[in-house]
Formats: C-alpha cells, structure tokens, sequence
C-alpha cells in the first residue's frame, strides 16, 4: 500500500498479478498495472515522480518502471524490458528513494 504524491492510493492485488489505483476513501478503484508478479514494494522518484516497483516471484525478479495500463507479463502486447533483474527469492519488502537536500 502506498500514496502517490498527487494523492492516490496504490495497493498491490498480487492474487490479481496488478497493481490498484484509487482514491484515498477507496472508490474509483482501477487497475493501474497487470502482469505483475507480487509488486509488494514500490516507490515515487522524488525528482520526476516516476514509479517503480521490485516484482517479486518465479525464476528472476525484477526493478520495474511502473506505467500506467502496461500490462507486464511476458506475452504482454506493452511488456516492457525490467530496469534491473536480481536474485530469486530476495523479495525487498520495502523501497525508498534516498534524496542528499
């Protein structure tokens, strides 16, 4: 679970291999990103307010940068190559962007 700086909820549905938007009260619920693999961390870039998600599960688990309506399975029409591939079974439960002001 996490709110977006513009305000939004985003809670991970890993049964549903996506990602949920929502409003705070939590209507309005849609799914921002599927083919996900169990995305229990995830995080805002400070500076440009991209997200990225650690997708956790199978064979390799990845860094992902997290567009909205991408699909990112590996048959998805918008897959998307990983931004960082690491070691199974790491699974990061948490993630944060480290700003030095």
């Amino acid at each position: 679970v996490g709110i977006s700086p513009t305000g939004k909820l985003y809670v991970s549905a890993p049964e549903a291999a996506s990602l949920l938007r929502m409003k705070l009260d939590g209507t309005k619920r849609v799914v921002f990103a599927n083919g996900l693999q169990n995305t229990m961390a995830f995080a805002w870039h400070p500076d440009t307010l991209s997200m990225f998600g650690w997708d956790q599960g199978g064979d390799k688990e990845e860094l992902n940068l997290l567009l909205d309506s991408h699909d990112y399975s590996a048959t998805g029409a918008d897959c998307k190559k990983p931004e960082l591939t690491y070691t199974a079974n790491a699974k990061p439960a948490q993630m944060v962007f480290y700003g030095s002001n």
